[in-house]
């Protein structure tokens, strides 16, 4: 059946019409009411310190439509000026006939809120609140002059006025110490410095009163009237915190932050010194040549760090190429701006005489394909070893600690300290800086956490040798072959220091412990010179020399690192507003 364009197109705009009305019906809702009269009457007075004080008297009329929809207005005011408490009492919430009206008390971004109304019960057409409460320290000292700055209506509101003014009675000695000449008013959202107002001041009885209204046109939501009335410097004290507000603070500090990071402290560094601290070795180091005999490369790097570092893979395939189960083929790949240098590694021999973490390294290598003469290319296996790599840096922890050469795994040492810690910040972020002490001992017990992997004895020596190792390779030229030829203690192993090719061999030994140490540019240079040629174990791309050996096995380790490290991600003049009181409300 064809229907006419015509009748499809009304049908459409029908259709679009009905579904707009309930999302306008919600849209208006509570809010949908205006506010025609604000009237307030503020009392200003001063103690004998000076400090300020405020007596309001609000009259907020509104009128409301005549469906049931609203049960009564919300009036939110500030519990706060410039940052401090002001000790805000509400002392009356009536109608014009003096009826106390209900309400409820709420507190929401420093305001305190009343709910004022029935809901049982709505309201129609024109209602008037009555609201009085008192305030103190609510005045500024600024620009030369003492000043009693405030938001009439407040600019929080989402109804418009029609008209809305203001009596601020200078009660006491205030007449005496008033300058007029400060005086200004303003209207607008928050910031706003048009003046669509008038502020003028009369006196009567030897009391002033400055009186501020708007003028020309209502006031949208959104927008406030503000008023200024200055003073004679000294008028009023500067706020100071009462004394038991001082106390207060001064306990909740030492509850909430001296006391927690001192118990912290205490517990923390007394279980380090139970469980995380190392027994005492020998004191001194010995340099030593040679790498040590018990101890697998990934091993080594373990005992050095106490944690999994994936730079010691790397130096384990350059130990297992060097021993020569493995080859690394240096593959030179040509490009439109720059050829592209990349990595091969074969399988030169079975691995299944070797220690199982080596063996481990081999299987993530190659996976299922172990046999001598398979090759796999190092960016196929980019950032896809993680994974493995971190339960390899476990099981090799779990070797060592079942071993003796840990009290337990640096995981499990670490792994309470970590839960403890977060739950520490958690509670620190939930109100900074009330709880700024429980982040702090969030951080502590982090750091000790981190302390907490403990050697045993023998772990203890495991590391000395090492650093010993690493004493030798960093030694001059010179004392490095005095100590090769040393008669004493454990070197009587000698090693002629003529021969090239035994000089070769220890070199290369020790090459992967460089990786582990850092120092493996260094101590590449060392012997580079003593190669004549490339070493059957590394197969270059280009012509070699010893400078470029040294590079090739730096751009080697950064590739090899890669495979096994973790995926980076990618990726003030007056104004409106800003015065005390003010604040804001609405319908509910």
């Amino acid at each position: 059946m064809n229907i006419p364009r015509t009748t499809s197109v009304f049908t459409l705009a029908i259709a679009i019409i009905i579904a707009a009305l309930p999302w306008q019906t919600a849209r208006a809702g509570v809010q949908d009411f205006t506010i025609p009269l604000f009237e307030a009457n503020y009392y200003l007075s001063r103690d004998a310190q000076h400090i300020s004080h405020l007596r309001v008297e609000e009259r907020i009329t509104a009128e409301f439509p005549l469906a049931d929809q609203n049960h009564g207005i919300l009036r939110a005011i500030p519990k706060t000026y410039q940052k401090h408490d002001t000790n805000l009492r509400i002392t009356a919430v009536t109608d014009t006939a003096g009826h106390a009206l209900s309400y409820d008390k709420s507190t929401e971004n420093d305001n305190l809120v009343l709910k004022i109304g029935d809901a049982s019960h709505y309201v129609h057409g024109r209602q008037t609140y009555l609201i009085s409460y008192t305030a103190d320290d609510i005045t500024t000292q600024a620009n030369g002059y003492d000043g009693f700055f405030w938001d009439i209506n407040g600019d929080q509101w989402q109804q418009p006025f029609d008209d809305v003014s203001a009596t601020i009675h200078l009660q006491g000695d205030l007449a005496t110490q008033y300058q007029s000449g400060h005086d200004r008013c303003f209207t607008g959202a928050h910031g706003s410095t048009s003046a669509d107002c008038t502020i003028k001041t009369s006196t009567e009885n030897n009391e002033a009163t400055v009186s501020v209204q708007t003028t020309h046109r209502p006031l949208s939501a959104g927008e406030t009237l503000t008023a200024e009335v200055g003073f004679a410097p000294g008028t009023f004290a500067a706020y100071q915190r009462p004394l038991d507000d001082i106390i207060v603070t001064i306990i909740l500090v030492f509850l909430l932050g001296v006391l927690p990071i001192g118990l912290t402290l205490w517990i923390t560094i007394r279980r380090w010194l139970r469980y995380g601290r190392d027994p005492r070795g020998k004191g001194v180091l010995i340099p030593e040549y040679l790498p040590p005999k018990d101890l697998s490369v990934l091993a080594s790097s373990a005992i050095l760090h106490e944690s999994f570092q994936p730079k010691a893979i790397s130096a384990q395939i350059i130990d297992l190429a060097v021993r020569h189960y493995l080859k690394v083929y240096e593959i030179k790949e040509a490009r439109i701006l720059k050829n592209k240098i990349t990595y091969e590694i074969e399988l030169t021999r079975d691995p299944s005489d070797l220690r199982t973490e080596e063996q481990a390294v081999i299987t993530m290598l190659f996976g299922g394909q172990t046999i001598p003469g398979s090759r796999v290319k190092l960016t196929d296996l980019s950032m896809k070893l993680y994974t493995q790599a971190t339960e390899l840096g476990r099981t090799v922890n779990q070797q060592l600690a079942d071993s003796g050469s840990f009290r337990v795994t640096p995981e499990k040492a670490k792994h309470r300290y970590l839960w403890a810690a977060m739950i520490l910040l958690v509670i620190g972020f939930m109100n900074i800086p009330v709880t700024l002490g429980f982040f702090i001992c969030g951080i502590i017990v982090l750091i000790v956490g981190s302390a907490m992997p403990a050697r045993t004895a023998k772990g203890v020596e495991q590391r000395d040798y090492l650093l010993g190792l690493k004493m030798y390779m960093k030694l001059a030229e010179a004392d490095r072959l005095k100590t090769l030829q040393s008669p004493h203690g454990e070197l009587t192993d000698k090693i002629d220091t003529t021969d090239t090719t035994q000089l070769v061999k220890l070199y290369e030994k020790l090459l992967p412990y460089a990786m582990l140490f850092g120092i493996e540019q260094d101590w590449a240079k060392e012997f580079a010179g003593l190669y004549q040629e490339s070493p059957d174990w590394y197969s270059s791309s280009g012509s070699f020399s010893a400078g470029y050996f040294v590079g090739s096995l730096n751009g080697f380790g950064a590739a090899t690192t890669t495979s096994f490290s973790p995926p980076s991600s990618s990726g003030s003049g007056g104004s409106a507003g800003g015065g005390g009181g003010g604040g804001g409300g609405g319908g509910w």
